[in-house]
């Protein structure tokens, strides 16, 4: 099978190669990958050494290149101080670019700092979502022993006091064991009408509990859903920096559904755009951009009268 060209181009470009960096690093000619990339040369099925040596120099299967194999999702190409090259690929959800084009916006940070300091962001939040766990269980107990202090006879509160200390047990339990989400608890039979795990779990509280704090819904919202699928599987979904992307739209209701669906781009505005004064402009390249498949969809949300928050959330069907 011939090499897609236009999957060769993207690729190379995603990477930041030329024809001729790209050249060198498979050792196959630039002539050849010019014929490769052009859709009007006429197709030929490359030598299966070709294909290869391409694909490892763009760090891709093979497959991928043929269109056997689904495009690498890919993040950003990160070149580290010592000039090496990482490819990070992850599945991401609709919005996920308007996101890291609001933090950037905000912040002053980049995706590549964004990616690397993940690790050490996602560490903190899930051992201080355990200490305020532990913290919560300690205050049940100290509930059921305030129960038992009152030397009431009444059954119901020994019975709730109980009931208070089993459930700090188990939750110290699951703390011990890094179950982030009580996973082992919900699966047990009496949680069933009690515990709604697409509503609730420990960690999606201690963010929602973290988000009061802050106490402003334009900076970060935490809703009241849980994935229960796809790459935040277990995490409540949430909206972040809305006053940006009122700033971004002009708070015009449709581009902001179109940029929290991820029809719309925020990290692809040109930069002459972007300053105050250049509203009106920005709202019709916003315009023009907005895929034709999905004007009819967006004029169906607004007729409906769903705000950007609704039209990228909607409701639970669970």
């Amino acid at each position: 099978m011939p090499i897609d060209p236009k999957r060769l181009r993207q690729l190379r470009k995603e990477r930041r190669l030329t024809r001729s960096e790209l050249a060198i690093k498979s050792r196959i000619s630039v002539r050849t990958i010019a014929r490769f990339e052009s859709e009007t040369a006429p197709s030929t099925t490359p030598r299966e050494r070709t294909v290869n040596e391409i694909a490892k120099a763009l760090d891709i299967e093979s497959g991928v290149l043929i269109g056997e194999l689904p495009l690498p999702d890919a993040i950003e190409r990160m070149r580290p101080e010592s000039g090496q090259r990482r490819q990070v690929s992850a599945q991401l959800q609709s919005n996920a670019s308007l996101a890291y084009a609001l933090i950037k916006r905000r912040y002053g940070l980049g995706l590549t700092t964004l990616v690397n300091a993940a690790p050490l962001m996602f560490v903190l939040l899930a051992e201080g979502s355990f200490v305020w766990r532990r913290e919560k269980a300690g205050e049940a107990r100290e509930a059921a022993n305030y129960l038992r202090g009152l030397g009431l006879g009444n059954s119901k509160f020994w019975i709730a006091a109980s009931h208070a200390e089993d459930g700090a047990a188990d939750e110290e339990r699951t703390i011990n064991r890094r179950d982030l989400f009580a996973e082992e608890l919900i699966k047990q039979d009496e949680w069933e009408e009690t515990y709604n795990p697409y509503q609730h779990n420990p960690f999606a509280d201690y963010l929602r509990a973290l988000a009061e704090k802050i106490d402003d819904p334009d900076i970060v919202k935490i809703g009241e859903d849980i994935e229960d699928r796809g790459p935040l599987k277990n995490f409540p979904d949430f909206e972040i920096c809305n006053d940006d992307v009122k700033d971004f739209t002009g708070e015009d209701d449709r581009l902001s559904s179109a940029l929290r669906m991820g029809w719309l781009r925020a990290d692809s505005i040109p930069e002459d755009l972007l300053a105050d004064d250049a509203l009106e402009k920005r709202r019709e390249w916003l315009e023009e951009q907005i895929p034709e498949e999905a004007k009819e969809l967006l004029e169906q949300l607004m007729s409906l009268d769903l705000g950007p928050s609704e039209a990228s959330g909607g409701e639970s069907d669970r």
